[in-house]
């Protein structure tokens, strides 16, 4: 009987030290699959804030090239006053182009907005609450794209050193 189980401890014996390499493997194996999953993670996300930052730069230099395209330049006497009535009707006409579409645009804007709030009183709703009703995020997203059209370029050209 002794020789019997002294064969299945022995035998017992060099099995189970290869089944704890087996098990240690596989944890490693496991733990070295996380970490490369980890690690792709952190690729796909540099790769992710690289594409943010070339889109960004793009979306800079958009609006500096629509700004080049079109400069408008001051005009100097030349001493033939038609040529200078000429050229300073059209800086002045340029330098108020874009002013007025905005203000063509936001009286648009408020008009249909007071049309929205009228016909929603029609209906029986009082004026606060009827405000209320019209004013919706898209709005919202709408003034601060003005906001940041008129004043944030202003800010970006004046931080390259374009504007002082």
């Amino acid at each position: 009987m002794m020789p019997v189980l002294g064969a299945i401890l022995g035998l017992a014996g060099s099995i189970v030290p290869e089944l704890i390499k087996i098990y240690k493997d596989r944890q490693d194996k496991k733990h070295e699959l996380e970490i490369l999953r980890l690690q792709m993670e952190m690729q796909a996300q540099g790769h992710q804030q690289r594409l943010e930052e070339i889109v960004v730069a793009a979306d800079l230099r958009e609006s500096e090239s629509a700004r080049q395209f079109a400069p408008v330049y001051k005009p100097e006497a030349t001493g033939r006053w038609w040529y200078d009535l000429i050229m300073l009707l059209t800086y002045v006409f340029n330098s108020l182009v874009r002013p007025t579409i905005t203000y063509l645009m936001v009286g648009i804007y408020m008009t249909v907005k007071y049309a929205q709030i009228k016909m929603a009183q029609t209906s029986g709703v009082n004026f606060l609450h009827a405000l209320v009703e019209v004013w919706t995020e898209n709005d919202t997203m709408l003034v601060f794209l003005v906001l940041t059209f008129w004043f944030g370029g202003r800010q970006i050209m004046r931080s390259i050193g374009r504007v002082k």
